[in-house]
């Protein structure tokens, strides 16, 4: 009898210990619950680079500023942690608190939520992308996904690229490697190229090297 007692004691002991166990094991206050879904989410980093505004600000007004369980406070927290480089001095004077996120936004938005130099940037970036030098498929497929990714940073801030065929066919013939635009060229008849049909030789031909 001594031995059974002392193992039912032993196992409410161990019962006890469970529970308690559980008990400690509280919930997450459902006011950070948001933060900690952001820690586990990689939030999206920005240094000035203009040519990665657009998606930065779209990524970061989805995740953080629309999101209405974080306040002020936990808000512009997230956004002094995004920010890096040039765009980081720009809020790192503003202490952590509520009163302060709005107007530390707007000192970011003034300064590079720029049309002007947002388009300039993607052109710019297409423009320095170095020609070939051989013919290679992953030479061609970066070419391939420069041109798209310009095309499409372009449309968002509605520049009417759909006029751009020409152009756009003219200097990518230019970052082709020399026989790839021999290809090209005995590929061609009297009609006038559009750029999908560009993309579609770059791409095809890639696939094919």
């Amino acid at each position: 009898m001594l031995f059974r007692s002392g193992c039912i004691k032993t196992l409410q002991l161990k019962v006890l210990d469970l529970l308690n166990c559980v008990k400690e094991k509280k919930p997450v206050a459902s006011a950070s619950s948001s933060s900690f879904k952001l820690e586990r989410i990689k939030l999206p980093t920005f240094s000035g680079n203009f040519a990665e505004w657009q998606s930065f600000h779209d990524l970061f007004l989805a995740s953080v500023h629309n999101n209405k369980n974080l306040s002020e406070t936990e808000k512009i927290v997230h956004l002094k942690s995004c920010l890096t480089g040039e765009a980081a001095s720009i809020v790192s004077s503003f202490q952590a608190t509520d009163g302060n996120y709005k107007e530390a936004r707007a000192l970011v938005l003034k300064r590079f939520d720029q049309k002007r130099e947002i388009v300039f940037a993607h052109i710019r970036k297409f423009d320095e992308f170095k020609p070939l030098r051989e013919e290679s498929s992953s030479g061609l497929r970066s070419l391939s996904d420069c041109i798209n990714e310009c095309v499409r940073s372009l449309k968002v801030q509605e520049v009417p690229v759909q006029h751009w065929d020409l152009i756009m066919v003219y200097h990518s013939l230019k970052k082709l490697d020399r026989e790839s635009r021999k290809q090209w060229s005995l590929d061609q008849d009297e009609d006038l190229p559009t750029l999908d049909e560009f993309i579609k030789f770059v791409e095809s031909r890639a696939h094919a090297l």
